[in-house]
């Protein structure tokens, strides 16, 4: 873990800090059952960042705070916008005749 540096101009040791780094993954999964010749059922599952894989928002790059380098929020979805954050499943099902 990388500590925010207290002395300007003197280095903590490691001058490389990299993120966020983004990992998305999505996958979708289908069925059809016939039930007669005119008449099908099928059964559809979506799921978003399907690995459940973390996505850190960006650090804290205020130099003065104590915080400056950390990152402790994780991206969510907000309003139904952004596909990141948390794993999400959708299960639908349909009748087509």
């Amino acid at each position: 873990m990388l500590s925010g540096n207290t002395t300007p101009g003197v280095s903590t040791g490691n001058p490389y800090i990299y993120g966020p780094h983004e990992f998305f993954q999505d996958l979708a999964i289908t069925k059809t059952f016939h039930i007669r010749e005119n008449l099908r059922f099928t059964f559809q599952s979506e799921f978003e960042n399907v690995w459940n894989h973390p996505v850190w928002g960006s650090p804290n790059t205020q130099v003065q705070s104590t915080s400056f380098g950390r990152s402790s929020v994780i991206r969510t979805t907000q309003n139904g916008l952004l596909r990141q954050g948390e794993r999400q499943i959708g299960f639908r099902a349909n009748i087509e005749f």
